[in-house]
């Protein structure tokens, strides 16, 4: 069998109530040379009998049992048995469009300075009833100045070319929560990144979803990997290999003062449950701003927005139950 133009990266971490949705999305894209490598990732739900049951019927799919626990380590060790010129990303509770795999490919072909191509997506919540949409800028020059200061690529609508995403270093689990962010960072110093202006994906949002958890440590990773790319030279003051995980002495270390900090943590916070509420994910909002942690006076706007935010959350759970 000869190699396919496209490996599938899905990590599975107990994804059974939507895995059957998302596989069926890949096996249905009308591009079909590629290779769908479902990575798990210590399940205990029965998706890795789900995965082992597609992969009996078809032989393009192909079953991983990560190495170490984590996403980046999953897409990690999926890439390193990639056998395509160009690697897809999805999630395992997202469900790609038929045409994805199509467009995408011929967007890489067609301009061969662009390494990186994304998509708007559809937002769907866990009974898959739309609640909005996600449409990131499309140009490459819009995107690599707005990537400073956001991540504006939806991380499972990529497609990317492996061989650069192997040269730049891959993942890095350090960044955890922001594992493609770094990447997209890195990847813009060499090469360019868009995003198609079509609706190619069905992203899912839900209480369990990976992005609503652990709110601080990505916002930690978030400042950590922005000031590494604006920075060159420094990479070569702080060994990133001796470091387990970004927290607040990391970036102290690399120039940030312990009020930048604060700020961030609660502006980019009290954003985090706004798209949240924005999206209908109201028991997400309430955990999130619960968790809120004000380490110093905080600004009487900011204040008024966040009493605002949990009084309005709390009312209508009062009014309206957990829905």
């Amino acid at each position: 069998m000869s190699s396919p133009l496209i490996s599938v990266l899905m990590p599975v971490k107990n994804a059974r109530r939507y895995l059957h949705d998302s596989i069926a999305g890949v096996l249905t894209q009308t591009h079909a040379d590629f290779e769908l490598l479902l990575i798990d990732d210590y399940s205990d739900d029965r998706s890795l009998s789900v995965c082992n049951s597609y992969a009996r019927s078809d032989r393009r799919i192909i079953v991983l049992q990560n190495q170490t626990s984590g996403v980046a380590a999953a897409l990690n060790f999926g890439i390193a048995h990639a056998k395509g010129v160009y690697m897809a990303r999805i999630d395992a509770d997202d469900v790609c469009v038929p045409s994805r795999f199509e467009r995408q490919i011929a967007v890489l072909q067609a301009n061969p300075e662009i390494a990186v191509v994304g998509t708007w997506a559809r937002v769907v919540d866990g009974q898959g009833v739309e609640i909005g949409s996600l449409t990131p800028p499309t140009q490459a020059t819009n995107i690599r100045s707005q990537l400073l200061s956001s991540n504006c690529v939806i991380h499972p609508s990529v497609m990317a070319r492996l061989a650069v995403v192997k040269d730049i270093g891959g993942y890095r689990p350090v960044f955890e929560g922001c594992e493609d962010y770094d990447l997209w960072l890195r990847i813009a110093t060499v090469a360019g990144i868009c995003n198609l202006n079509e609706m190619l994906l069905c992203y899912r949002m839900h209480d369990a979803q990976v992005s609503w958890q652990r709110v601080e440590q990505r916002i930690l990773s978030e400042l950590a990997a922005a000031r590494f790319a604006s920075s060159r030279d420094l990479e070569q003051r702080v060994d990133l290999g001796k470091i387990k995980a970004i927290n607040r002495e990391t970036l102290l270390v690399i120039g940030f003062k312990p009020q930048e900090i604060d700020d961030a943590l609660q502006i980019r916070t009290i954003g985090t449950a706004l798209e949240a509420i924005r999206f209908k994910q109201y028991r997400t909002a309430q955990s999130i701003l619960a968790k809120l942690e004000i380490r110093r006076e905080m600004p009487f706007k900011r204040l008024a927005i966040v009493q605002f935010l949990r009084t309005f959350l709390y009312l209508r759970s009062y009014l309206y139950g957990s829905s």
